[in-house]
């Protein structure tokens, strides 16, 4: 690929990067720790959980959301904050006994329109970081939001 021009090469700066945390996948640790008294294998399923669970990060850039999973196979999905609907957070009790959350935001983007942020920690800051940067957005590149009903 050949730049024309280097030095108008756009940059995007890093704000904030979340990863779930592993209280998410709890569940399957204790199940395969049961498991591998009988089937010692199960715990290489553990150990590709933990790790995929370990690869799996939400990048929040100055324009766009990227969120960036996978262990062998990566899959990296942009997101820009202009195009965000809506955004609610859930907390479930369980979540809530160790400090996290569910963060959903919705979009009117065609190749991921839920975006599922789950497990993370700090979601009300998270949540009032995106409306700031929603606004700002919006604002800089002279977008309003319009829903049409038929």
């Amino acid at each position: 690929m050949k730049i024309l021009n280097p030095t108008a090469k756009y940059h995007d700066n890093l704000l904030i990067t979340v990863q779930p945390s592993h209280w998410v996948i709890a569940h399957l640790y204790l199940i395969s720790i049961a498991i591998a008294f009988v089937f010692p294998p199960s715990l290489l399923f553990t150990l590709y959980a933990y790790f995929d669970l370990k690869c799996w990060k939400f990048n929040f850039s100055e324009q766009k959301i990227l969120e960036k999973k996978g262990l062998f196979s990566i899959k990296e999905t942009e997101n820009y904050y202009f195009r965000i609907k809506s955004v609610t957070l859930d907390k479930p009790f369980l979540y809530r006994l160790v400090g996290l959350s569910i963060l959903t935001i919705e979009t009117s983007d065609y190749a991921k329109p839920r975006l599922v942020l789950n497990g993370i920690a700090n979601g009300d800051q998270l949540r009032s970081f995106l409306y700031e940067r929603i606004q700002y957005s919006r604002k800089k590149e002279g977008v309003r939001e319009l829903d049409v009903f038929r």
